[in-house]
């Protein structure tokens, strides 16, 4: 596909599995299921706002970020449960020893509730995640350029483990909320 636009749309399964994308992948006010968006690397923007994305029995939501230039997550309500993730994230392999390029420029997480974020092995030059309700929060084994966490509600543990940043701003967290193995992050 050249690009793809949903908007004000029903859906009860987005599967976009091994999907060639060149340029913008653009989801607005979407009811619905489950997104899988596993497009192939070399995309250009991924947008999901203004939706509500509930899941089935098995998923939520998945976007493999290191597909995408660019990624903004804005204005989403996810639905959830018991064991079940939103999963955005990817673009680092860390058994891979040799240089891997940064796939992802920008990913920003904003105003969205999310019961429970996965945004492991990230590849970005810069993160940002701003005024979210999140109950737990996984950002593990990526390497991030700028990585800045502020205005949140997080309710339960923010894992960081093996995540290397070069620069942090994290919002404070209460003691013992963070796991920080393997991890140069700082908190405030």
């Amino acid at each position: 596909m050249q690009s793809l636009t949903i908007r004000d749309t029903v859906l009860e399964n987005l599967d976009l599995f091994n999907a060639t994308v060149k340029e913008d992948v653009v989801i607005e006010r979407v009811r619905g299921g489950t997104l899988k968006i596993s497009v192939k690397e070399g995309a250009r923007n991924f947008v999901l706002k203004d939706s509500q994305i509930y899941g089935d029995a098995n998923a939520i939501c998945s976007v493999y970020a290191g597909a995408f230039n660019t990624l903004l997550i804005e204005n989403n309500i996810f639905g959830g449960g018991p064991g079940k993730r939103t999963g955005i994230g990817g673009g680092f392999e860390p058994g891979d020893k040799s240089p891997q390029p940064v796939l992802t420029q920008s990913l920003v997480f904003r105003n969205n509730k999310i019961p429970s974020l996965r945004s492991g092995r990230l590849n970005a030059a810069q993160v940002l995640l701003e005024g979210n309700a999140i109950d737990s929060l996984e950002l593990q084994q990526g390497r991030i350029g700028s990585l800045k966490i502020v205005g949140n509600t997080i309710s339960r543990s923010v894992d960081f483990t093996n995540t290397q940043v070069k620069e942090s701003n994290v919002q404070s967290l209460a003691n013992g909320q963070a796991k920080l193995e393997g991890s140069n992050i700082k908190l405030n």
